[in-house]
């Protein structure tokens, strides 16, 4: 999340997390890091070949929610495999 959280000095244009365990706290922290940057284009945050997967889980949408609203650069997301629901919207 750090790596994104970069105001002034954005220079990363694409991330591909796939298959990372990032977890509903991770996934947390690096959306509200979203919501500040400028730069990024696109995020992947998807599983990997059918292995280890990122369970961002419901948890992670009121944030990814409030990132998706300030970011205006972000064109792409993938979410897929994250196992967020119907509770995420």
């Amino acid at each position: 999340a750090e790596v994104l959280d970069k105001r002034g000095r954005d220079q990363l244009v694409s991330l591909d997390m796939r298959s990372n365990d990032i977890g509903p706290e991770g996934g947390e922290a690096l959306f509200t890091a979203l919501g500040r940057n400028l730069s990024l284009t696109a995020l992947d945050l998807g599983v990997l070949g059918g292995v280890q997967r990122n369970r961002l889980g419901s948890k992670a949408c009121p944030a990814m929610a409030a990132a998706l609203a300030l970011n205006t650069s972000l064109t792409s997301l993938s979410l897929f495999g994250n196992g967020m629901g119907t509770e995420g919207g």
